[in-house]
Parts: C-alpha cells; sequence; structure tokens
C-alpha cells in the first residue's frame, strides 16, 4: 500500500475558512497511522455500507478527480463543502443547544492491488508543542479520535467497489453521510432489522431452543428488549448487553459456543451491523409460545423484564417438577381457600 496523496485542513467555523496543515506524505509515520485508520474503520463491527446517491454529486466528482491525480483541487473542494455543511448542520440545532463536534478534516489516496482507497475523516484538532523545534504546531492524534469516517474504494475505471461509513456516535449523523457526502444507505433500516433478528433466529435462537430451551427463553426475551428498547442497533453493543454478561442456566449452553457463532454472524453481508432499529418489524416476534404439556401452552404475550424473577422452575420433594410464575392477576383466579 502507497500514500498518492494526503491533506489536512482545520475547519474553521469562526472564520468561516478551511486553513491547511502542511506535512510530509512520505512520512513513514503518516503511511502508519493511515493504515492503522483504514484498519479500525474496516475491523470495526460497527460501520455501515452506502453507495452515492448519484454520480454528479460534488464528492462523487471529487473521487473522480483523486483517481486522476487532480489532487489539490478534489480535497479543496471537499474541505469547503465540509465547512458548509456543518454550519448549516449547527444552524439546524441551535434551538437544541447542541455543538456540533469541532475538528480536523484528513483525506488520503491510497494505492493497492489495483484498487484505489480515499479515506475521507474527521478527527479531533490538536495542538501541541514540538520539542524538536519548541514551536506551537497542529496535527492529528496519534491515539485515536477520530469522530467520523468513510472509506471508498474504487478502480482505475472510477467504478465504485465499497463505500464504508463509521461514526463513533451511537446514532450515525446524517449530516456526515446524507448530506455532506450524499450517499445512500444500501440496506434499508427495515430490512436490515428483519435480516438481522432472521440471522439470530437461524444461527442462535433455534440451536439453543434445542439444546438449551431454558437459555434460549430468556436470550430471545433479553434480546426482544434490546431491540424494543433501543433506537439504534450496535453489533458489539448488542452482544456486550444481551450474551457476553449472561449466566446460562444448561451445561449444554457451551456445547454451542456462542461466540465463535457470532463472530460468523459479524461477517453476514445480507445486514449492516450499525442501523436504525424498525420496531414493527420486532413487534411480530414477540409472541413466544411455551409448551408445557398436552393440554397447557404458555404465552408470553411481549418482552419481559427480568424474566427470571417472574417465571421459575422447580421441583417438590417427591420429585414432581412445576413452573412457578409471580402474578398478582393469576393469582386471584387460582387462589385456594384460606
Amino acid at each position: 500500500m502507497s500514500i498518492l496523496f494526503s491533506s489536512l485542513y482545520h475547519i474553521n467555523h469562526e472564520l468561516s475558512s478551511v486553513d491547511p496543515i502542511e506535512f510530509n506524505n512520505n512520512n513513514t509515520d503518516l503511511l502508519e497511522y493511515t493504515q492503522r485508520l483504514i484498519l479500525d474503520i474496516k475491523s470495526n463491527p460497527n460501520k455501515r455500507k452506502f453507495d452515492f446517491s448519484s454520480n454528479n454529486t460534488e464528492v462523487r466528482v471529487n473521487i473522480d478527480k483523486f483517481i486522476d491525480n487532480d489532487f489539490d483541487t478534489a480535497s479543496l473542494s471537499n474541505a469547503n463543502r465540509l465547512l458548509r455543511i456543518e454550519k448549516l448542520a449547527q444552524t439546524n440545532v441551535d434551538k437544541l443547544s447542541i455543538e456540533l463536534q469541532k475538528g480536523s478534516f484528513f483525506q488520503a489516496v491510497l494505492a493497492e492491488n489495483g484498487l484505489f482507497q480515499i479515506v475521507l475523516s474527521k478527527a479531533e484538532h490538536k495542538a501541541f508543542l514540538d520539542e524538536t523545534d519548541i514551536k506551537r504546531h497542529a496535527g492529528l492524534p496519534w491515539e485515536k479520535k477520530i469522530f467520523k469516517a468513510a472509506i471508498i474504494e474504487a478502480d482505475s475505471h472510477h467504478q465504485i467497489q465499497s463505500i464504508f461509513v463509521f461514526d463513533t456516535n451511537p446514532i450515525m449523523a446524517k449530516y456526515w453521510w446524507r448530506d455532506f457526502l450524499e450517499l445512500k444507505e444500501r440496506i434499508t433500516d427495515t430490512v436490515n432489522t428483519k435480516n438481522v433478528f432472521l440471522t439470530l433466529e437461524r444461527q442462535i435462537f433455534n440451536p439453543l431452543n434445542i439444546k438449551a430451551p431454558a437459555d434460549h427463553i430468556l436470550l430471545k426475551n433479553s434480546s426482544l428488549q434490546y431491540f424494543l428498547s433501543n433506537t439504534e442497533f450496535n453489533f458489539s453493543d448488542f452482544y456486550q448487553q444481551v450474551f457476553e454478561k449472561y449466566d446460562p442456566i444448561s451445561p449444554e449452553y457451551f456445547e454451542l459456543n456462542i461466540p465463535e457463532r457470532f463472530e460468523k454472524i459479524k461477517k453476514e453481508k445480507s445486514f449492516d451491523t450499525k442501523f436504525t432499529i424498525v420496531k414493527e418489524e420486532i413487534k411480530s416476534k414477540v409472541r413466544t409460545k411455551i409448551r408445557l404439556s398436552d393440554d397447557i401452552e404458555l404465552i408470553l404475550l411481549d418482552a419481559i423484564d427480568e424474566l427470571r424473577a417472574v417465571i421459575r422452575g422447580g421441583k417438590e420433594l417427591d420429585g414432581k417438577k412445576y413452573i412457578k410464575i409471580y402474578s398478582d392477576t393469576g393469582y386471584e383466579v387460582f387462589k385456594e381457600k384460606e
């Protein structure tokens, strides 16, 4: 991998200017920084695939200019566009007392195996005192503090191969991907929500129901709670909140090797690992039937808080098995005379 071009601009809202920060494109540290940035974005499980909304948008045209070695024109155009979009976005959120993260705009063009990789990223703007000349300099933080980034891969014929967008915020900022980059989602939120849950059912819930039914009920319930109580799906957060901290009931649970299954799910192409949850797609999955005997079924109509504390299984001294359900309404129906 070689760096063909890179640039760094300080996006100055107060002066309405984009101020270039000079550095050496051939610096080995810069190459390492850029390679780390690309690796971090590509390996991050919480990114999203996009396409350009048109081949005639400003950033899309600038990608062609990057490929044609018109680096300075393209990078300055992108920087000025980001300034305009950020100022407009700031105006729109002023009434909410929200301030956009200020920072620097880093761009790089790299070549590898016949493909161009164009990196556009917004990073924390750092000022520091250089020990070599005891002068104040500005630059990128080595220990990553990236707010937003996009990696665009294209071939020498100007054909876009892939676009990945990354955002450290829980909700991916629309001003970045929709307004600045002028992208459209490759997979809609509705399809993402539907596909990720179908994948979970196929790869996790169905095998659990066979091997460890008690764990299946609890984990599916917790998964439904996550989908219904969160606005955004974040693959890493979902796994950590629902599965990583889970204390299994059945020894057979460990036979399924859930962490390995999630590693495979993470590589699925049918959904993004970060998207806005469409709750209508989940509500149809909430109803859960549990067969208790040939004559009795228990139906859970919704995701239940602290399910383990509401429904419990037990065994009497004579060996008879039972379930206990804590319910004031149920008590009134089944209570016996005192």
